[in-house]
């Protein structure tokens, strides 16, 4: 008899420790599009709730937020915001200077491109390439804030190889 995987295709899998017991948990909830890639995990700035981050099958940008109630529900934020198409490995972050929750990510089309959700709920998506006129981008934005100076910053490489920076000026 063989061991099956606990992670089957499209799923994303939460593993808790309680007590001195793991236990699994596919986060997908059912009629959600499959996962490509892996999750990545955040706690939302505005509510303190448990979310992960993840690229569709289909492309798309998606929010999974755990509930007070223990149940995870999903977004589409791609849709939700209008935004392109991404590739796996998107970035949460909280940025520094608006408190608001944002999400890196690379577009299909080798673009960086920020959704951010605003304080009424709803999220809008930037190209960030375009907007600042830089190079293609490949591989996952890293977000970081500058220490010295409280910019915020993402690190993604361009296809040439070097990394490429992003700064929003205050």
């Amino acid at each position: 008899a063989g061991v099956g995987n606990l992670r089957r295709r499209g799923e994303l899998i939460e593993y808790t420790l309680q007590g001195n017991t793991w236990t699994a948990l596919n986060i997908v909830p059912n009629g959600s599009p499959a996962v490509a890639g892996d999750g990545v995990p955040f706690v939302d700035p505005l509510t303190g709730f448990q979310n992960a981050y993840a690229t569709s099958s289909d492309s798309h940008l998606i929010e999974y937020t755990r509930l007070p109630a223990g149940n995870w529900i999903s977004d589409d934020l791609t849709a939700a915001a209008g935004g392109p198409e991404v590739k796996p490995a998107p970035e949460p972050f909280t940025d520094p200077l608006t408190g608001f929750q944002n999400a890196y990510a690379t577009s299909t089309g080798g673009h960086l491109t920020e959704f951010t959700r605003l304080p009424a709920g709803n999220w809008i998506s930037v190209d960030l390439t375009a907007a600042s006129g830089g190079p293609p981008v490949t591989g996952s934005p890293a977000p970081f804030t500058a220490p010295p100076t409280r910019l915020h910053n993402a690190y993604p490489t361009s296809p040439a190889g070097p990394l490429a920076e992003n700064t929003r000026l205050p």
